[in-house]
């Protein structure tokens, strides 16, 4: 007796959302309702969808290098802050220096500034499989 379950009336707000998700699910199961008795054409609309699915597949170029690649690659370098214009330069030129003996890197160019990016121009990319 002291108890007892009471039902509290439930806010405006939330009646209209209850009242939104209630009309969702009835249009819901009657659209089920319509596939579940179509199940042939639900079935061959399903696999003509995988067949365009697979066709695609075997069109879109796949290899790891886009068509549209230019044929070179940034190196970002992050020294600790407040280095010096001296001491920055100097890595940028050890990384260009380590990059020249990479067999397939035609050149570097790099700039000490706020953001350290050194672009890598790879030798004869277009020939790459």
């Amino acid at each position: 007796m002291l108890l007892q379950p009471t039902h509290p009336k439930e806010n405006i707000f939330f009646q209209k959302i209850n009242a939104i998700i209630n009309a969702i699910r009835t249009k819901y199961h009657g659209l089920l309702q319509k596939v579940l008795r179509h199940k042939k054409i639900v079935l061959a609309v399903f696999l003509g969808f995988l067949g365009v699915t697979f066709l695609l597949f075997k069109a879109v170029p796949s290899g790891f290098i886009p068509n549209e690649d230019q044929g070179f690659f940034l190196v970002n370098i992050q020294g600790p802050e407040g280095t010096s214009l001296n001491y920055t330069q100097k890595i940028l030129d050890q990384v260009s220096q380590k990059m020249a003996y990479v067999k397939d890197v035609d050149g570097t160019f790099a700039i000490a500034d706020l953001v350290l990016l050194v672009p890598v121009r790879i030798r004869a990319w277009y020939l790459f499989p």
